[in-house]
């Protein structure tokens, strides 16, 4: 009995483990999606939100396992800069510092018809001063949107929808993948510890 709660112990954290490592990785593109209609002061500029609209509308943020790659095809040099990051999560709070700045950025978003989310993942350079130019040195994910600040509005960059898709089908196959990889290991586990178990799949 003993060596049974082991196994299923083991196979739990096994799976979780390989899982939660193969869906931390994979690519996506983000493209330019809109301003926040108001700035962190609850102001709305039209001029202000055209103008960044033209700057950053042929942004395009790239993330390929632990690469992060920038470009904007309205510059010459279409290459802002790339370099390796990870994602350290964060609640907003933890992010913000303080409950009324936190409110503030609840309007922004509310201006924006996006939900303002309760966790939020900075992504960062791995590399203290590789880090990327501002505002791409400051780069928050809410779901499936990439932010950005400037002039104290939000730009809002969202993830392609076939991206959406294929890693839809990534994930299917990993999980696939994962569960079919743990069941070889428990059974080799049990084989070691002489234990003969049914497996049906």
């Amino acid at each position: 009995m003993n060596n049974r709660f082991l196994i299923l112990a083991l196979f739990a954290f096994v799976c979780v483990s390989e899982l939660s490592f193969a869906q931390g990785r994979g690519n996506s593109t983000w493209v330019y999606d809109k301003v926040s209609n108001i700035d962190v002061f609850g102001n709305h500029d039209s001029n202000a939100i055209a103008h960044l609209t033209k700057e950053f509308e042929k942004v395009t943020i790239k993330t390929d396992n632990n690469k992060l790659a920038i470009e904007n095809d309205f510059l010459e040099s279409k290459k802002i800069c790339s370099t390796d990051y990870m994602e350290v999560k964060k609640t907003p709070l933890s992010y913000y510092l303080s409950k009324n700045t936190v409110n503030i950025y609840k309007q922004v978003y509310k201006s924006s018809d996006i939900p303002f989310p309760n966790d939020i993942y900075l992504l960062t350079s791995l590399y203290p001063g590789k880090e990327c130019p501002p505002p791409y040195s400051d780069i928050i994910k809410v779901d499936n949107y990439l932010t950005v600040k400037k002039q104290n509005y939000v730009l809002f960059f969202n993830r392609k929808s076939d991206d959406l898709s294929k890693s839809a089908g990534r994930e299917k196959m990993i999980i696939g993948q994962v569960i079919a990889m743990t069941i070889r290991q428990v059974k080799n586990l049990m084989g070691y510890l002489n234990i003969r178990v049914c497996f049906q799949i």
